[in-house]
């Protein structure tokens, strides 16, 4: 049955089927009467003889059935050797024939590996960070604690107070465990030496959450976070190896943390740490159990959530439960509170709160990816079509010698999967250094404003994103075959074509949808890129509102235990400005709890005598400054700054904010009027002195908040929180780099007290630049996208239209010899490019609409459908594509119409 065509397999099959069923029949038949004859020969009659010859015979029916199971055995034992002769030889003959033309396997094989790079290192960025769970014990049942407060602001959230936790523990059903969990740098003196270390600040039920379990000693237990128990600590296991060197004695070993003594009780196993915050020891959460209800919301919350439980059933349970804190604590929650803030209570998935912002910017960034690795795979798509038409003469003769389509197929796919097995390898090898520059550029953690990406120690080139790039090269490569097999012609047309001069219709019409897609893909990036450099510079010309040039900053520590009260904090700051101003190169310094554009979210209720009981009270940001604090910061005052005498003579003075001011006072009427401040229930009063400009706090994406400025000692009936044990350090250098004079700073503060610690410098430069990185990092990878994609275009380009004056050559010297112009060749080689950009263009416009909705949160000052930047955008498409086609036409003008005439 070999007469039949591959396509005809089933027909084949079923014919084979019958002359197997003819040849069995033949062979039983005679099995059948030999017996017979044997059994006659013996004595017996007819019927004895065949009865007996079938029953030795046994079950026909079976034995036909699995002599087709054979037949089909050995037949698809055949069919496999054959196609792996097929294969090994057609992929033999694809690297002989790559090896024969090295630019075109090169060039091919680079184009696919930098698309593949590019898609695996952002997959592979997205995975660690956005797609896996959290490193955490039912990471999916972690939820955390968040009080929505919508009056106070769009996007305010506030945390949960002490008493809250407590109430949570006992009545919260849906809730497993409850936890609170913050972070902290802290300074450890061991053996009278003293380091700066991380640490988690946790209440008892924490580590268990996080999948901690003791190495040594113990884990922190409930009492340990009453304030009236010894205070004790849980070392991490890196940090026991790196300090005690592993002392298995170190359980029952003292240290002093901040000044106070504590006791070592257990070493947790394994490298466990907080999100981003790699924790060297574990200190209790210290509470008053039991203790006076206080509206103050600054203790993160981390739970489990039950069996069955869901965040939105938790969040309908805290909301009742929070409906019931009027009656419960009527010292601090009232109607009036509830209202003014619309103060309510919810659970977020933890992992929600720990990646923030950045699946928006990651997801953005995977689909531009997407959009380089299709550019790079057309235009290899076009390489292989190109190459296709050179070596069509050698399949037409293959297929006139017999050659079927599945060997055909084969001698395409061979080519086509060992470009894309090359270009995965070396892919994965881009990949592999693109993300360990990346990594190192780009910042950990979750910053203010979203400057920073989370989880960035869990990125690293994995299974998962081998097997991505795997798929990727498996999908290109077949793309490539499909491509070529489609418009590959068969038998006697194959041959015709082969002779052709002009590429057929269905050829050119393939390559220019891939240079149409290439050119809609590479405006979309160029648009992406575009809309980002414009609001870059929308942000560069934001007034923050302060003066960085000359300004350094460095977090300044003092120990807690022992800087207690406010007297002795303030004569520490007091005596260290006062020396640092002493200095010739330093101007102005002094402190401050925050500097602007690093503040966190976050406020504190401000009421002031004057308000209008109908109106709600203002949260605002609350700074402790020093003298000199405006000045070393370049802020403009009306009226005037505080200084020392206002700190020793506890006059209260203070300033507040143009923002603050327009709501408290819209009378305009602002020095000398008094304020209760952040503790409006002690009935002191605070005056105000002088009034800022608007800063931007959060980042010069965001507005200006209302801030209030109050003195680093609190006045007698009022407190702010506690005496500053952590500012800021801000010296105004009069001359070279503010960060020069650090070593000098390092000494007077060891001179003032060895066991306070500097650390973190960093100038107002840096601290702006940082605050445009949000923007700035997605610009440059989206730029870096949309250059490689313009690039790969202008390519595709020019490749399409030099091929096709190539195959018009006798063509263009027909019209030549009869008398057109060479202008007229030009012309119109040029137009066929910008008709095929216009095309691409087109179809761009519409993609650029939908990638300026994804960009939308990130533009400031600039639409996203920005007509500046698709015009500029278009402009640049349309010279690039005379660019592209320029030597292509001046090459089909020179041609000699003799010379053209006999050309094959």
């Amino acid at each position: 049955m070999g007469w039949l065509p591959d396509k005809y397999q089933p027909l084949r099959d079923l014919v084979r089927r019958g002359d197997v069923d003819a040849d069995l029949q033949d062979e039983m038949t005679h099995h059948l009467e030999a017996q017979i004859e044997a059994n006659l020969a013996a004595g017996m009659t007819p019927e004895q003889a065949e009865a007996q010859a079938r029953q030795r015979f046994g079950d026909v029916t079976r034995y036909r059935r699995e002599a087709h199971r054979e037949d089909r055995s050995h037949r698809r034992s055949d069919q496999r050797r054959e196609s792996f002769t097929v294969a090994r030889q057609e992929i033999r003959r694809a690297w002989r024939s790559l090896r024969r033309t090295p630019s075109f396997s090169l060039v091919a094989v680079m184009t696919l590996a930098v698309g593949i790079a590019a898609s695996v290192a952002v997959f592979t960025v997205l995975d660690a960070i956005v797609l896996r769970p959290l490193p955490y014990p039912a990471a999916d049942r972690l939820v955390r604690i968040m009080h929505p407060v919508p009056k106070i602001g769009p996007g305010h959230e506030w945390n949960i107070s002490i008493a809250e936790f407590e109430l949570f523990q006992r009545e919260a059903r849906s809730l497993a465990v409850v936890a609170l969990y913050g972070n902290q740098r802290l300074t450890v003196s061991i053996d009278d030496q003293a380091n700066r270390i991380n640490a988690g600040m946790v209440s008892a039920g924490a580590l268990p959450l996080l999948g901690a379990s003791p190495l040594l000693g113990r884990l922190l237990v409930e009492s340990d976070n009453d304030v009236a128990s010894p205070t004790v600590v849980v070392l991490s296991e890196p940090y026991w190896r790196s300090r005690f060197g592993g002392a298995p004695d170190v359980v029952g070993a003292s240290i002093r943390i901040e000044g106070a003594t504590a006791e070592i009780v257990g070493v947790v196993a394994g490298n466990v740490a907080l999100p981003d915050w790699p924790v060297d020891l574990w200190v209790p959460q210290r509470y008053q159990p039991g203790g006076p209800p206080h509206n103050s919301h600054v203790y993160r919350a981390i739970a489990r959530l039950t069996e069955g439980a869901t965040p939105e059933t938790v969040s309908r349970e805290l909301a009742a439960l929070a409906a019931g804190y009027i009656d419960r604590f009527p010292t601090v929650y009232s109607q009036r509170f509830m209202e003014n803030t619309g103060f309510t209570t919810r659970a977020v998935p933890w992992k929600d709160t720990v990646v923030g912002e950045a699946p928006r910017t990651l997801w953005v960034l995977f689909a531009a990816s997407i959009l380089v690795l299709l550019i790079a795979a057309a235009n290899v798509a076009n390489l292989f079509l190109v190459r296709s038409q050179t070596l069509r003469r050698e399949v037409a003769v293959r297929a006139l010698l017999g050659a079927n389509r599945r060997q055909l197929a084969w001698h395409h796919f061979a080519e086509a999967i060992l470009v894309a097995g090359a270009g995965l390898l070396v892919g994965l090898g881009l990949a592999w250094g693109g993300l360990r520059m990346l990594v190192a550029g780009l910042p950990n953690g979750a910053g203010p404003g979203g400057v920073t990406l989370p989880r960035l120690t869990e990125v690293v080139l994995d299974g998962h994103g081998v097997g991505f790039a795997a798929a990727v090269a498996l999908l290109a490569g077949l793309a490539f075959v499909v491509i070529q097999f489609t418009i590959d012609p068969k038998g006697g047309e194959a041959v015709r074509a082969a002779q052709g001069t002009t590429p057929s219709r269905r050829e050119n019409a393939t390559r220019h949808l891939l240079v149409v897609t290439q050119v809609a893909v590479a405006m979309v990036l160029l648009a992406a890129a575009g809309l980002l450099i414009r609001s870059l510079q929308s942000l560069r010309n934001v007034n923050p509102g302060f003066d960085p040039s000359g300004v350094m900053v460095a977090d300044l520590a003092l120990p807690f235990n022992e800087y207690r009260t406010y007297d002795r904090t303030t004569e520490f700051y007091r005596l260290l400005t006062q020396r640092l101003e002493e200095l010739p190169s330093i101007q102005v310094a002094s402190v401050g709890s925050v500097v602007p554009l690093e503040a966190e979210d976050g406020c504190s209720v401000f009421d002031y005598p004057d308000r209008d009981p109908s109106t709600n009270v203002a949260c605002i940001l609350n700074a402790i400054v020093g003298p000199g604090y405006f000045t070393a910061l370049g802020i403009k005052l009306d009226g005037r700054d505080l200084t020392w005498a206002d700190i020793d003579g506890k006059t209260g003075g203070m300033l507040i904010s143009d923002a603050l001011a327009r709501r408290i006072f819209p009378d305009g009427r602002v020095l000398d009027r008094a304020v209760n401040g952040p503790s409006p229930r002690t009935g002191a009063m605070y005056r105000v002195v002088g009034m800022t400009q608007d800063l931007r706090w959060e980042g010069l994406d965001r507005l200006p908040v209302e801030v209030g400025y109050f003195p680093i000692e609190a006045i007698p009936g009022t407190w702010l929180w506690s005496p500053p044990a952590r500012m800021r350090l801000i010296v105004k250098v009069s001359g070279g780099s503010p960060l020069a004079v650090m070593p000098e700073i390092r000494r007077l503060v060891r001179e003032i007290d060895p066991g306070a610690a500097v650390e973190n410098p960093r100038t107002m430069d840096d601290i702006v630049t940082a605050s445009m990185r949000r923007v700035s990092v997605l610009m440059l990878l989206l730029g870096i996208s949309a250059a490689a994609a313009l690039f790969l275009s202008v390519i595709g380009l020019y490749g399409v239209i030099a091929y096709t004056v190539a195959r018009r050559t006798r063509e263009i010297g027909v019209r030549i010899a009869i008398g057109a112009p060479a202008g007229s060749v030009r012309r119109t080689v040029v137009r066929q490019s910008l008709m095929v950009v216009a095309a691409g263009i087109g179809i761009g416009l519409l993609g650029t609409l939908v990638m300026g909705r994804l960009l939308a949160s990130f533009l400031v000052g600039v639409a996203p459908n920005d007509p500046v930047t698709l015009i500029a955008v278009v402009a640049v498409l349309a010279a690039v594509a005379v660019v592209a086609s320029l030597r292509p036409a001046m090459r089909a003008a020179a041609i000699d119409p003799v010379v053209a005439l006999r050309s094959d």
